[in-house]
């Protein structure tokens, strides 16, 4: 909509340029005419044009057209060619704006020399006329070159008419020379002199329009950029808080769901509608001889009673909140799989990392013994068990490059493969922060806030409504009717009133059925509820144990290990202890840390876990 408004502006901008140049034009009209030296001639251009002089329209008064008709000059003014301009296509008046100023001239499409034939055009003089035109064109050519030999003239004063001419009905003593003739243009002309770099005032006109198309140009700017782009650029970086915001505005299942909320709310729509008016015509006695004709004209409008409208609004609403919490619960869902997802990324990268340096670590104590082996110092078999340990490490390497791409494809699944790049950097750290966490009040929280929860309560509002829609259609609607008759020349009125008996139909089974659906919604309700607490205590426990079991781990286990990896290693560059102690070392430490990086992703496993079984965040996000 934005672009659609900036191409508005633009073209009244344009419409009321004429107005502008009028105004300046104006301004140049009132100044003294500067005065000329009888040896100068006036610089007149001629003009073969059908058109007008694009946005700029200066007035009939001094404002002229010269063009070249029938052996002599006739000057058009140029006010009464506005009409014109303003059916001139806009992008071609642009186009004009931007090729004329330079020169000092507006040229047109189909501005052509004034002795050239257009295709098509048929041949209006004779040959021998031809004949005699060129011959009088080479007579002409030969009198210019005396003349610039005898230096009558020089530069552009070369074939014009002279001064005080009569250009309207006179054709000048000399025809204008062949060589003189250059393309046919329309050029701005002021008080019957056309206006040059030497023309007083002519910097003005140039200046304005050099603005009108700086001012142009810019909003044709501000439409292209204010223009919105059709397609989204897919994300190559995403942090939890990105990468949540985003499954949550293009996941596919999330959609789906909130177009169905729009249309499960149409039907309240359908629900507050009243019942339509009802009309029949019946014609009879067609035909007949004997009889007159009958036409009849019924008009009914059906009155419901019992709240009928009102409950079924009710029970509409009641289903738009049913489908809203829905909405609700699977966004839940689909957040809980993005972070889990981005969890996994964040461990996978940091498995890989520790196996890097393990590598690195083994690679150079590989080179160390492989210099000792060479002068002797230690076996090859000693050498060949320590190069059969960097498998190991490889093989760690290989699983988490495995686990971070598993968890790429299953964050963008979780969002939309469309919006995030193939090879998207997760932004993260892989640390332990302490979750406040108190079962209590978490337990209260989960049950007011869970969304499948609400939804159960509202599923069970909307099977209450039911049965107050049901009982509401139990009762009898009235229909009141006027009638109008016609038979032969006699007018009739009538009016009646139509009411359904409720005798047999009473809408019991409807009635019944409703209510059964109310029992059923109560023990979903229940039973939501206890799994919802059920879910609630899970998590916790799981967040207790592997907070304990990462503190346990980043505290004791992984500090001693590390300890005894760099003294075993320290010691085996030595010669202190034997390959079998330092390959111990190696791997106490390599199955210690990867523990650890386990836990802390269990961890946070269990963080999101606990903040989906409660309906809420728990910390700030990583």
């Amino acid at each position: 909509m934005k672009s659609v408004s900036c191409s508005m502006y633009i073209l009244v901008f344009l419409e009321y340029s004429n107005s502008i140049a009028a105004l300046l034009g104006s301004r140049l009209a009132s100044r003294p005419r500067p005065a000329r030296t009888a040896t100068r001639r006036p610089r007149h251009r001629i003009v073969s044009s059908s058109r007008p002089l694009g946005p700029f329209d200066f007035g009939p008064s001094f404002c002229h057209c010269y063009r070249w008709h029938g052996g002599s000059f006739r000057s058009r003014p140029l006010g009464t060619l506005a009409g014109d301009l303003l059916a001139l296509p806009r992008v071609r008046l642009l186009v004009h704006l931007l090729r004329g100023p330079g020169r000092g001239r507006l040229r047109l499409p189909e501005q052509r020399h004034p002795g050239r034939r257009r295709r098509g055009a048929a041949r209006r003089r004779s040959p021998a006329a031809s004949r005699a035109s060129a011959r009088a064109d080479r007579a002409a050519d030969r009198a210019v070159a005396a003349r610039a030999r005898a230096g009558a003239g020089t530069g552009r004063d070369r074939g014009r008419p002279p001064a005080g001419a009569d250009l309207a009905g006179q054709r000048p003593a000399a025809a204008a020379p062949r060589v003189a003739r250059r393309r046919s243009a329309l050029r701005l002309t002021v008080l019957g002199h056309p206006i040059s770099a030497r023309t007083e005032g002519a910097h003005l006109v140039r200046r304005a329009c050099r603005s009108i198309i700086a001012i142009v140009l810019g909003l044709v700017a501000l439409a292209v950029l204010a223009t919105p782009a059709t397609a989204q650029e897919p994300l190559t970086r995403l942090t939890l808080d990105e990468a949540v915001a985003a499954a949550v505005a293009n996941n596919p299942t999330l959609r789906a769901k909130t177009v169905e909320v729009s249309s499960v709310r149409a039907n309240e729509i359908t629900a507050g509608l009243i019942p339509n008016p009802q009309a029949s015509y019946t014609a009879t006695q067609l035909g007949s001889r004997n009889q007159d004709q009958q036409h009849t004209v019924t008009v009914g409008q059906t009155i419901e009673t019992g709240g009928k409208r009102r409950r079924r609004l009710e029970s509409a609403q009641a289903a738009t909140a049913v489908t809203t919490q829905e909405l609700f619960d699977i966004r839940r869902q689909v957040v809980l799989q993005v972070k889990k997802a981005f969890n996994d990324a964040l461990v996978a990268r940091a498995t890989l990392a520790l196996a890097e340096d393990n590598l690195k670590a083994l690679d150079e104590v590989e080179r160390i013994q492989r210099f000792r082996a060479e002068r002797g110092d230690i076996s090859e078999l000693e050498l060949l068990r320590l190069q059969v340990q960097r498998f190991a490490f490889e093989r760690d390497a290989a699983d988490a490059r495995l686990a971070s791409e598993a968890a790429r494809i299953a964050l963008r699944a979780a969002i939309n493969p469309a919006a995030v790049a193939e090879r998207v950097e997760i932004v993260g750290d892989l640390d332990f922060r302490d979750v406040p966490a108190d079962l209590g009040p978490l337990r209260q929280r989960a049950l007011d806030a869970r969304p499948d929860l609400r939804a159960a309560a509202a599923a069970y509002a909307k099977a209450q409504a039911d049965v107050n829609l049901a009982r509401a259609n139990a009762w009898w609607d009235v229909t009141p009717q006027a009638q109008y008759e016609r038979i032969g020349p006699d007018n009739t009125f009538g009016f009646g009133v139509s009411i359904p008996l409720r005798i047999f139909d009473r809408n019991q089974g409807e009635i019944a059925r409703t209510l059964a659906e109310v029992d059923r919604s109560a023990a979903l309700q229940q039973a939501v509820a206890s799994q919802v607490l059920a879910d609630v205590d899970t998590a916790y426990s799981g967040l207790v144990i592997q907070r304990e079991r990462v503190v346990l781990l980043r505290d004791t286990y992984l500090p001693k290990a590390l300890q005894a990896r760099r003294t075993v290693e320290f010691a085996y560059r030595r010669g202190g202890v034997s390959l079998l102690d330092y390959l111990d070392a190696q791997r106490t430490y390599r199955e210690t840390a990867l523990e650890h990086l386990r836990a802390l992703g269990n961890f946070w496993a269990a963080a999101y876990q606990l903040e989906a079984a409660v309906g809420g965040s728990l910390e700030p996000s990583r």
